[in-house]
């Protein structure tokens, strides 16, 4: 949609390409939930980037350090995220393994 002047001016066809892309994203989110698949929701993927920024650090520092133990909870603070189901779980695995990180300093 273009403005000139403050009025909109529309194209011809605007509208029906609009209703035609809504009705695509609704069609194809119906369909993934069909599939038992969902969206995570910002608290979950919030998690999985602080966890996983924690995890590059301890990895980092792991092998800079000779620090296998450290390395390998680095690895697992990374990759955990994409096998836990549920916001909850994601904070309660996450927790322990910086638990973990911090004991084995």
């Amino acid at each position: 949609m273009w403005v000139l002047a403050g009025l909109p001016i529309r194209r011809p066809g605007e509208e029906v390409y609009a209703e035609a892309h809504n009705a695509a994203m609704n069609d194809t989110l119906s369909g993934l939930q069909a599939l038992g698949l969902e969206l995570p929701s910002p608290a979950y993927i919030f998690g999985a980037i602080v966890f996983g920024l924690i995890g590059l650090v301890a990895w980092r520092l792991g092998r800079k350090r000779g620090n296998r133990r450290q390395l390998w909870l680095g690895v697992a603070l990374m990759l955990y995220p994409y096998l836990v189901p549920g916001t909850a779980w994601l904070y309660a695995i996450g927790l322990a393994l910086c638990a973990g990180l911090w004991l084995s300093r």
